[in-house]
C-alpha cells in the first residue's frame, strides 16, 4: 500500500510544513494542545457553577439523570412559554444550597431553551 501523499499542515496559516494525510504537523499540534488546555483552565474559572468537578460529584450522577428523565417524560412541554418541548430540567431552589432537594420534582422546573432557563433564574 503506498504511503498517503503530503498535504499542507491544516494548522496555521503561516505554516508550510507539508505533512502526510489531513492533519498538522508536530509544532502546529503541540500550539493547539498548548492552547486547549489554556482554554480548559480559563474556562472552568469562568463558570463557577460547574465547580471545575465531574457531573457525579456535583450531584447529578445516574440517580439524577433517572429523575430527569422521569420529569420530562411527566412535563413535555416548557413550563414558562407553554408552547416549546422541554429540554433542561431547572432546580427551582439551588441544589447547592438544599441537596437534600435535587431529585425531588417539587423542586423542579421544564424549559424548553437556554432563554426560558434564563428566565426561570431570574425568577428565583
Amino acid at each position: 500500500m503506498p504511503d498517503a501523499p503530503l498535504r499542507p499542515c491544516r494548522g496555521y496559516p503561516s505554516c508550510s510544513a507539508l505533512v502526510r494525510g489531513s492533519g498538522f504537523c508536530g509544532r502546529c499540534k503541540a500550539k493547539r494542545d498548548g492552547q486547549r488546555r489554556e482554554y480548559d483552565r480559563t474556562h472552568k474559572k469562568n463558570q463557577p457553577w460547574k465547580g471545575g468537578g465531574s457531573p457525579t460529584a456535583r450531584g447529578y450522577g445516574d440517580d439524577w439523570v433517572a429523575a430527569r428523565m422521569a420529569y420530562l417524560g411527566d412535563h413535555p412541554v416548557c413550563e414558562i412559554c407553554h408552547h416549546a418541548p422541554t429540554r433542561i430540567v431547572h432546580h427551582l431552589k439551588p441544589i447547592a444550597q438544599y441537596p437534600d432537594l435535587r431529585l425531588e420534582p417539587s423542586n423542579m422546573m421544564g424549559v424548553c431553551s437556554e432563554v426560558c432557563h434564563r428566565e426561570a433564574e431570574r425568577r428565583r
